[in-house]
């Protein structure tokens, strides 16, 4: 019997907004974050990147205070603010002694309720974002997951960068901003969690107050389904020049966090790529030196039905035969499954690990926040080990056979098509293998 967690965690309905409060009176410290859900997801069409870009600009001055006069007033406190903007969600997050918590809540009500949107902050702003996807075409490993993103959800808007696409982001306007902050910022459907030195009691009072300023309620903005599959296997090259080192991604469509089946996936996809000693990981990087990385990933938290990742790094000479070994161990998983050895040492890994990852009232935030969203009850993450222990290796690779055996894959490589092209098409001759410019979509 597993021992009690020695936090708990307080839930609280607020003016529409739900309120988690996580106590820990050890330090004179409260974190917090304040979420909008969904988050980039909601941006209209020709209009990406519309949340992230109004999440910043709130904090870059209000109807009272300049952007420095707001900066000064929130580094003189000591506290700290910033935001970020996913699919799924965007959020706040804080961090501020106790005793000058009231204060930096009240500046973000103010941020929130009152940005003054100022032009000359939105030309800027966009310049830096615009100048910032450009600069991230540099990096492979960002090439890889964007264009991943592309190939796993065209035709719908989960395809889109949720930092934005660079035409788009140029041709947004202030009354648009104004739109959006007017449908946006409301009380209702606004998660709130707090963190550290602070009662259950004291954080209603303030959320209360933080929420004062804004609009009751406003339409919640519905996800999306994923598109449907279609060709059993799609790689896609995206090409950059005078490469020696492949940036390699085989991403098969998953399942929502609320899927009765995901802690089975995810324990799963652990024991087949999530160690130094899984299967993926030992084939690519021990047996054969192709690649140091070699990682399969699935986030069991995700609203939205996440993908299985698995991401290597193989040398040019090797990325096609590094391709069709992960392809041959994918099929093996669906076809023939794990064995109770790799199953339970992936499930002796997260039980030994996970007590670390829920150690402290900070650790527990986003935790907690994250399964709030899914509609489930934020213990629900002081569960997660009784729910691993109780996935048998059958159940596993039963889940495992139905959501993988016969999946679509779809595969990124980020390399020089010149050398990828003509050995991809001999290499796999069945599947649908096409081209394209690392630079697409850069509007240049």
């Amino acid at each position: 019997m597993s021992t009690p967690h020695p936090l708990a965690i307080a839930r609280r309905q607020v003016d529409g907004a739900t309120l988690l409060v996580i106590e820990d009176h050890s330090l004179p410290i409260v974190r917090f974050v304040v979420t909008l859900c969904p988050g980039t997801l909601a941006d209209p069409v020709g209009q990406s990147g519309l949340t992230r870009t109004l999440m910043e600009l709130t904090l870059r001055g209000t109807e009272a205070r300049d952007r420095y006069v707001f900066n000064a007033a929130l580094e003189e406190l000591g506290s700290h603010l910033s935001s970020a903007a996913s699919m799924e969600i965007a959020l706040y997050r804080g961090i501020s002694l106790k005793r000058h918590l009231p204060q930096t809540l009240a500046l973000l009500s103010e941020a929130m309720a009152t940005p003054a949107l100022a032009p000359d902050e939105i030309e800027g702003l966009l310049e830096e974002m615009i100048e910032g996807l450009k600069g991230d075409r540099d990096d492979d490993d960002t090439v890889a997951e964007l264009f991943l993103r592309k190939a796993l959800y065209r035709n719908t808007l989960l395809a889109r960068s949720p930092q934005g696409e660079v035409p788009e982001l140029a041709r947004l306007t202030r009354d648009a901003l104004k739109q959006a902050h007017q449908s946006r910022f409301v009380k209702s459907g606004l998660v709130l969690a707090l963190a550290g030195d602070i009662t259950p009691d004291e954080a209603t009072a303030l959320t209360r107050e933080l929420l004062a300023p804004l609009p009751t309620e406003a339409a919640i903005p519905k996800l999306v389904p994923t598109r449907p599959e279609s060709a059993p296997l799609e790689i896609l090259v995206v090409d950059k020049p005078e490469r020696t080192q492949v940036q390699l991604r085989v991403g098969l469509h998953g399942l929502p966090g609320h899927h009765p089946d995901v802690m089975a996936l995810w324990l799963g996809s652990m024991a087949f790529g999530g160690t130094f000693t899984s299967p993926l990981t030992h084939e690519v990087r021990d047996v054969r030196g192709w690649s140091y990385t070699a990682h399969a990933g699935f986030d069991r938290l995700s609203r939205l039905p996440a993908p299985m990742v698995l991401r290597t790094a193989p040398a040019s000479h090797d990325a096609v035969a590094c391709l069709a070994l992960e392809l041959e161990l994918l099929q093996g998983l669906g076809e023939r499954g794990l064995g109770p050895e790799t199953i339970d040492f992936a499930r002796s890994y997260v039980l030994n690990r996970y007590p670390l990852e829920i150690a402290t009232a900070t650790d527990l935030l986003m935790g907690a926040l994250r399964y709030e969203l899914l509609g489930r009850p934020p213990e629900a993450v002081f569960e997660v080990p009784a729910l691993v222990s109780a996935q048998s290796v059958g159940q596993v690779n039963q889940v495992l056979a139905a959501h993988l055996g016969q999946a679509h894959r779809t595969v990124v490589m980020v390399g020089t098509a010149s050398e990828l092209l003509g050995p991809l098409k001999e290499r796999f001759p069945t599947a649908k293998v096409a081209s394209v410019d690392f630079r697409e979509g850069l509007g240049l």
